[in-house]
């Protein structure tokens, strides 16, 4: 919008390029420069020739380019080595001047402070949805898991307590000799919960 004027052909829209000088590998690929250029995502062969080119200049890459402008900048980036490059050396000249300018800097540093808020806003708010996330599950999984234990307590208890219970059958049945009625328990389901009733087991 800032370069084409309005009523004027897009065919008209001069070259543009947009250069993103890192201190950092934005795709670890370790090359010291990415040329990225607008494609389709349906037809990858076809090129959309828009004249606005992205360049990602890595500053880490430097000693991996030959001698020349390119690998002065980028050392100079990486670690403020100015070296002969007339460019580097006016780079440097007016980051000094930049930086001595108070207004300026207050205005970056309000920039980066604001941007490392959000960061850190951002950080926290996912963090509390991460713990909330996990809680819930922690619950889910501990509320599964007392039940599982409490199905296999339930289970052993109402094991120990027939086990008892038929022990105390077993005492009453010998005690009084009724040894038919003692066989026929421990076979007969039906004969046996009469003889609990009897008992009042």
């Amino acid at each position: 919008m800032a370069t084409l004027a309005p009523g004027k052909d897009y065919d008209e829209l001069c070259e543009s390029f947009i250069v993103f000088l890192c201190t950092h590998d934005p795709f670890d690929l370790n090359l010291p420069v990415y040329t990225l250029e607008r494609r389709c995502s349906e037809v990858p062969d076809l090129s959309i020739d828009c004249n606005s080119h992205w360049i990602a200049l890595n500053a880490q890459a430097w000693d991996t380019l030959p001698d020349g402008v390119l690998r002065d900048l980028l050392h100079y980036t990486q670690n403020g080595c100015i070296g002969a490059s007339s460019l580097v050396q006016r780079i440097d000249e007016i980051v000094a001047k930049a930086n001595n300018d108070r207004k300026w800097v207050d205005k970056v540093f309000y920039c980066v402070s604001t941007i490392e808020e959000n960061d850190a806003r951002r950080a926290r708010i996912l963090e509390r949805l991460a713990r909330k996330k996990g809680l819930e599950e922690g619950r889910e999984e501990g509320r599964e898991q007392g039940l599982t234990e409490g199905r296999a307590e339930g289970r052993a208890e109402g094991a120990k307590e027939a086990e008892a219970r038929y022990s105390f059958l077993v005492e009453h049945l010998l005690a009084e000799g009724r040894l038919d009625d003692l066989r026929m328990a421990t076979s007969d389901e039906a004969r046996r919960t009469a003889l609990f009733e009897e008992f009042e087991l």
